[in-house]
């Protein structure tokens, strides 16, 4: 996973995406490592490869809980996808769609 994060940071450095992440605060190992203790980190894999990964869980963040949303909900009765990763190396072939729909 921290690959994958250092891949995202350093295309976005590139200027070769526009995600907000930044190297060092977010999304870090402890970010993964602490999703593995919680147990909503999920990967998707392609050949033994880890292509892209994310956080499930119904932890609404403030920017989330308060956002302007057309039906408001408690933790309880929402699905939260944090920091979703393909790699760039694998970008352009639905891996994204793939794990939205997982």
């Amino acid at each position: 996973m921290e690959q994958l994060y250092d891949e995202i940071h350093t295309a976005e450095e590139e200027k070769k995406q526009q995600i907000g992440w930044i190297r060092g605060v977010y999304p870090v190992r402890a970010t993964a490592e602490m999703a593995v203790q919680r147990g909503d980190l999920f990967v998707l894999e392609e050949d033994g490869d880890i292509v892209g990964t994310g956080i499930i869980n119904k932890i609404q963040v403030d920017s989330y809980r308060y956002g302007s949303w057309k039906h408001q909900a408690p933790d309880d009765q929402v699905c939260v996808l944090h920091t979703l990763v393909i790699s760039p190396r694998h970008s352009g072939r639905g891996y994204a769609r793939c794990f939205l729909a997982f």
